[in-house]
């Protein structure tokens, strides 16, 4: 029988023939599988068998007469080839359950799992987990997820879908996570987000230092619009020592007074309540307690620095800088406006340092939300000249010309 004569046979099918069908199909398979390269016409005959075959079938049953040429050996799916010809790829079958596939392979299964993970793929979930990277949105007032429901989420993203896990947390990586996207390479984004993340482990430790610095800076302008951090109370407190040195030692009476409220009890017969609670004196009295401490334990550490260094001076310079001493200077207003002015410079310099032991710089060092991008893009643009320069700056010979 002809193979150009089997489309008008295939045409005319009923339906509801699937097994003949099918037959047929195994016949095709066969046929395509036994062409050789220079028999055109029967090639192309089996290419028109094969597509009428296909209109007069169902995706389904199209599916079922493939699968029923021989089980074991696994099953053949037609795709686009190289110049319009049809193309026929080995897929093997699959089982189509969870269980089945456990059966098959037992570990496949537990690789959606994110306990079951290799060390490599569990490090680097761990540490997206542990950055301040959100994991997922959540509605106000739901309490805060746990390391391990992070980790579960995470896995589960980067197994289903591991291109966007790379664009969402692709700040949080390290270049040793890179290994992790093997499989996506050769993908454009893919590159260019690994690229990113390369650059980033690569950078210079001054660029680093200077990203750290912007953040800083940021956080710094934000707390003094805030107004409260670097309040005369916050920072008394935070650095007693120096405070006194610049402010303290200088205020009048008056202002003492000012700081350190009195409670006024209501008047006999009149309803109200005191100005200052006696709660509050007591908090403000424990909280000057601790400063008082505070304070202690810096003019020791002061005078401790200070001995180290008489010892190295001579007893001239000593006796001169005592008589120095003894005399009493009182600033006017301008002159303590100047100090304050210092004192405050000093504190802000003192935050850009990480000196405040108190403060969390965590939520700063490794915050990208506190990246000015013209901070960030004039610091890229001095980088990239810095690296032009050695290549662009002229030759001794030409300057001597």
């Amino acid at each position: 029988m002809a193979n150009a004569a089997l489309a008008p046979v295939l045409t005319e099918l009923p339906l509801q023939s699937v097994n003949l069908l099918s037959v047929t199909a195994q016949w095709l398979m066969k046929s395509w599988i036994g062409c050789t390269a220079g028999s055109t016409s029967r090639l192309r005959g089996v290419e028109i068998g094969v597509r009428i075959l296909r209109r007069r079938l169902s995706q389904r049953d199209w599916m079922e007469a493939v699968a029923a040429k021989e089980p074991d050996e696994g099953c053949t799916e037609p795709k686009p080839g190289h110049w319009g010809e049809l193309d026929w790829t080995l897929v093997p079958s699959r089982p189509e359950g969870k269980a089945e596939a456990a059966e098959s392979s037992p570990g496949a299964l537990d690789s959606d799992i994110p306990g079951a993970e290799n060390a490599a793929v569990s490090a680097m979930l761990h540490a997206v987990a542990a950055s301040r990277l959100p994991v997922c949105s959540q509605q106000q007032g739901e309490p805060d997820l746990t390391e391990r429901e992070k980790v579960a989420i995470l896995g589960q993203l980067y197994h289903e879908k591991p291109l966007v896990f790379l664009e969402r947390f692709r700040t949080g990586l390290r270049e040793e996570h890179l290994a992790c996207f093997g499989h996506l390479r050769g993908d454009h984004r893919a590159d260019f987000y690994c690229a990113e993340v390369a650059r980033q482990g690569t950078a210079r430790p001054r660029t680093l230092r200077t990203r750290l610095r912007n953040r800083r800076y940021a956080a710094l302008r934000e707390l003094i619009q805030g107004g409260e951090y670097f309040s005369d109370e916050q920072m008394r407190f935070r650095a007693p020592l120096l405070y006194e040195q610049y402010i303290g030692q200088y205020l009048t009476q008056e202002e003492l007074s000012a700081r350190t409220p009195v409670p006024q009890h209501p008047r006999p017969g009149s309803p109200g309540t005191p100005a200052c609670p006696l709660s509050d004196l007591l908090l403000q009295s424990y909280q000057e307690r601790e400063l008082q401490q505070r304070l202690l334990q810096q003019q020791e550490e002061e005078e401790a620095c200070l001995e180290e260094e008489e010892e190295e001076e001579d007893s001239d310079e000593e006796d001169q800088r005592s008589g120095k001493d003894s005399e009493t200077w009182v600033p006017d207003s301008e002159e303590r406006l100047i100090l304050r002015e210092e004192f405050t410079s000093r504190m802000h310099q003192r935050f850009l340092d990480g000196k405040d032991g108190d403060f969390d710089y965590s939520t700063v060092d490794d915050n990208p939300d506190f990246d000015n991008l013209d901070i960030v893009a004039r610091d890229e643009e001095e980088r990239y000249f810095d690296e032009e320069e050695p290549e662009d700056a002229p030759s001794p010979e030409l300057d001597g010309d």
